[in-house]
């Protein structure tokens, strides 16, 4: 849980400090929040153990193609001046 207080500290080079919480009763909503992905993430990895590797590997690989469809739909304005074109190629790999 401590990484969730020095991560945005050295990300931002000192500049989060102000407009981090002063009071115990003002960091009480990231302590829950902290402690909530503390929690799901250990959920998940224990749930995992009930799964063959195989399908651990398929499902770590498709996490990337509802990331592909959300910027094959909203990002089509943007597509003429940068970012990346998916053919059915790359939807297929």
């Amino acid at each position: 849980m401590l990484g969730c207080v020095v991560t945005p500290l050295v990300a931002s080079c000192g500049r989060a400090l102000a407009t981090f919480p002063r009071s115990l009763r003002a960091c009480a909503p990231y302590v829950r929040l902290s402690a909530a992905l503390y929690c799901a993430t250990a959920l998940a990895t224990r749930s995992l153990c009930c799964v063959s590797y195989p399908t651990k590997v398929v499902f770590k690989s498709a996490k990337l193609v509802p990331t592909m469809v959300v910027h094959a739909l909203l990002g089509r304005g943007e597509r003429r001046r940068r970012g990346p074109r998916y053919g059915a190629r790359d939807y297929a790999a």
